[in-house]
């Protein structure tokens, strides 16, 4: 038997299919999604996020509701360089950082934003 990081103790591995059905994996913490899905859009919606926090470890500080799309942008707060834009599942950012469920219920057109990873969200239109 082939060994699995999450047999092993290294945390929960899911595989997801890439472009052209090409299989990539992604780690993800101990929250069970499928049980607390609170968001109206699909887990597999394709959201806008930065390398900055999914391969760096920075937190989600800034969140917008797009209005033109209905869009999700999970962003660092700082600026943004198209060269670190990210596109992945709606589902992939929640299990990154769980406080994201909070904001489900953000309407379109509003953004939300918090002073760091463990302050509240405080929201607003855009």
């Amino acid at each position: 038997m082939i060994a699995s990081p999450a047999r092993e103790g290294f945390g929960n591995l899911w595989n997801h299919v890439g472009v052209n059905g090409a299989a990539f994996l992604s780690w993800g913490c101990a929250m069970d999604v499928s049980r607390q899905w609170a968001f109206a859009d699909a887990p597999n919606l394709a959201v806008v996020t930065q390398v900055q926090v999914l391969r760096h470890g920075m937190p989600v500080l800034y969140v917008t509701h797009d209005v033109d799309d209905g869009g999700w942008q999970f962003l660092t707060g700082e600026a943004v360089d198209v060269a670190d834009s990210m596109i992945v599942g709606l589902e992939e950012m929640v299990r990154h950082d769980p406080s994201l469920v909070t904001l489900a219920d953000l309407p379109i057109g509003w953004c939300a934003w918090r002073e760091g990873r463990d302050a509240e969200w405080q929201r607003g239109p855009r």
